[in-house]
């Protein structure tokens, strides 16, 4: 009996014609969407991503400006191989996939789950996505085709803002 956990992302073809960093350069803001089960809340937050070392290294800075007071997200992108990249968290290490201009990466923090896809929509947006939950198993059937067992996990937050380059 085979067991294995599904992840859909809908996995996509790699595209050639790749904007980043090129179009992905600069300051974008945006009022993110925050929402939970029991609650829903719009916040201002800005992204700046810079070069740091040519087409190896970049900065990626979120600002929030949450309720609760403002929040400041700093990071560093580095290029790998093979449309792999790294988000460099202060010495957390994520692997990213960079493919049909989006960035994709998922990871696990102690009970729970989360995966972020930041993307170009077109020239001067971008759109981040976050969302993620508990590794508890929501559901769990066996396909009827194979037997293969299915672990599901419901998503219990999610964030999500559009965001316009600000004009030099």
């Amino acid at each position: 009996m085979k067991t294995f956990v599904l992840v859909l992302f809908g996995f996509p073809v790699f595209s050639l014609a790749q904007s980043f960093p090129e179009d992905w350069l600069g300051t974008f803001y945006g009022k993110m969407k925050v929402a939970s089960r029991s609650s829903e809340q719009i916040i201002d937050v800005s992204l700046s991503i810079k070069p740091i070392e040519k087409d190896s290294s970049w900065t990626y800075n979120m600002k929030y400006n949450a309720p609760s007071g403002k929040i400041e997200k700093n990071y560093s992108i580095r290029k790998g191989t093979n449309g792999k990249y790294t988000l460099d968290e202060g010495g957390i290490l994520i692997p990213m996939l960079f493919s049909n201009d989006c960035f994709y990466d998922y990871y696990v923090l102690d009970s729970m789950y989360f995966c972020s896809i930041l993307s170009y929509r077109r020239k001067g947006f971008l759109e981040f996505n976050l969302y993620g939950g508990s590794k508890k198993i929501n559901n769990q059937s066996k396909s009827c085709q194979d037997g293969t067992t299915v672990y599901a996990y419901l998503p219990s937050f999610s964030q999500r803002v559009v965001l316009k380059r600000r004009k030099k």
